[in-house]
C-alpha cells in the first residue's frame, strides 16, 4: 500500500473543498452521477455495453469497477468514466468518486501506484468528508455507512482516520481543514 506525505493529503482536501464550492455540494450523500454531468465527464455504465465488451473489461483487474479516457478530438479534453453499475451501489459511487480524484489530480490514464493512492483518498474526502464528520460528532459505522452511501470498509477506514486525528489535534481544525468545516457549518445548521 502506498502512503501520501501530509502536504500531498492537504492538497487532495483543498481540491475536494474547491469542488464542493464550485459545484454547491451542499448536502450529503454527494450525487456523484449529478457532479460527473455539470463537470461535463459522460457516465458510461457497464449495464449498457455489449455482453462482450462488459464481460472483457470485468475480467481485466484493471477495469473492473471502472476507469476513465479523455478524447481531444475538437481541441479540448472529454471526459468520460467508464464504471462498473452491476456492483453494490456503495462500490460504484466510489469508483465514480476515484475516477473524478483522478481527472481533477490531472493523472493520466495509466497512474501509478501513488496516483492510485491519491485518487481514493479524494474519493473518500468527496463522498465522506473526514473533517466534516468529525465537526459533525459522528461516531458510528453505520450511521457514516447509511447518511453518506459508502462502504462500510470506506467506513471503517474513515472513522478511524478522524479518531487519530482527533487523538492528534482534538477539536481543532487548522488550514484548509478549517475553512472546509467553517464553510460546510454555514450549510449543514439550515
Amino acid at each position: 500500500m502506498c502512503y501520501l506525505n501530509g502536504k500531498e493529503y492537504d492538497e487532495i482536501v483543498k481540491e475536494v473543498f474547491d469542488l464542493y464550492q464550485d459545484y454547491l455540494l451542499t448536502s450529503f450523500p454527494i450525487d456523484v452521477k449529478s457532479l460527473a454531468a455539470k463537470m461535463g465527464i459522460k457516465l458510461i455504465p457497464y449495464s449498457s455495453l455489449l455482453k462482450e465488451d462488459r464481460e472483457c473489461l470485468l475480467q481485466n483487474e484493471e477495469t473492473k469497477d471502472g476507469f476513465h479516457t479523455c478524447k481531444t478530438d475538437k481541441g479540448y479534453p472529454e471526459f468520460a468514466i467508464w464504471y462498473n453499475d452491476l456492483d453494490q451501489k456503495a462500490r460504484w459511487r466510489h469508483t465514480i468518486a476515484h475516477e473524478i480524484g483522478h481527472i481533477i489530480l490531472r493523472h493520466g490514464s495509466k497512474a501509478s501506484e501513488k496516483q492510485e493512492a491519491a485518487a481514493d483518498y479524494f474519493a473518500k474526502q468527496l463522498l465522506a468528508p473526514s473533517y466534516v464528520l468529525n465537526f459533525l460528532g459522528i461516531r458510528e459505522i453505520g450511521d457514516i455507512v447509511s447518511n453518506f452511501q459508502i462502504s462500510y470498509e470506506s467506513a471503517f477506514y474513515t472513522l478511524k482516520a478522524i479518531q487519530n486525528y482527533r487523538d492528534k489535534y482534538g477539536d481543532v481544525f487548522m488550514g484548509c481543514e478549517a475553512d472546509f468545516v467553517n464553510w460546510a457549518r454555514r450549510w449543514l445548521a439550515s
